[in-house]
């Protein structure tokens, strides 16, 4: 049961108005991605608090797993 929350989707909106979706590691990698209207969407991650935040919430979610274990859950 291995959680890995940087596969979770978030949308980004480019400035025509459609929506894309990315992984949290998408925007933690700072990816480039290209709309269908041709714009080039710089991700960014100000202060690496994506890349930060998902190395947080992945190691709650494994000691949260260990202490389950210990239970027999």
């Amino acid at each position: 049961m291995m959680v890995d929350i940087s596969k979770q989707k978030v949308s980004v909106k480019c400035g025509c108005g459609r929506n894309h979706q990315v992984t949290l590691k998408d925007v933690a990698a700072r990816k480039v991605m290209r709309c269908s209207c041709g714009v080039n969407i710089q991700l960014e991650d100000r202060n690496g608090s994506v890349k930060r935040s998902i190395a947080d919430t992945n190691k709650s979610f494994n000691d949260l797993e260990k202490v389950l274990r210990r239970f027999g859950w």
